[in-house]
């Protein structure tokens, strides 16, 4: 059985190879959207075992749709998220007080992100 990650990106371009690049493991199904406010909805009604995001999007940021998720009694509460993004610092600022966050900072090796998601997600 395939392992449901979502993937948030407000780049569609980004979404969609991020989407390809895990999919060519052949262990991941990957849900992506473009928008914060489209993940959070998904986030309420399905389970996934990681929630991948962006940091800047327009109308709800990552942090934002992080910090949302958490709070929400929703089946993604203790997900692990991981943030791509090239604003570490202010990722890390902005979700201090959240568990489960991780990050990776633009550019990514892809090599690297297959590592990082199988840790987290299995």
């Amino acid at each position: 059985m395939l392992i449901k990650i979502l993937v948030v990106d407000d780049e569609a371009n980004i979404a969609e190879f991020l989407k390809e690049a895990l999919e060519s493991t052949n262990k991941y199904y990957i849900e992506k959207c473009t928008s914060g406010s489209v993940a959070e909805m998904l986030s309420k009604s399905i389970k996934y075992k990681l929630i991948v995001s962006d940091y800047r999007m327009p109308n709800l940021n990552g942090a934002e749709l992080a910090k949302n998720i958490r709070t929400n009694e929703g089946p993604n509460k203790d997900v692990p998220i991981l943030f791509i993004s090239s604003y570490e610092k202010a990722v890390l600022e902005e979700t201090k007080e959240l568990s489960g966050i991780h990050f990776m900072n633009k550019p990514i090796l892809i090599k690297d992100l297959f590592e990082k998601v199988e840790n987290l997600a299995g």
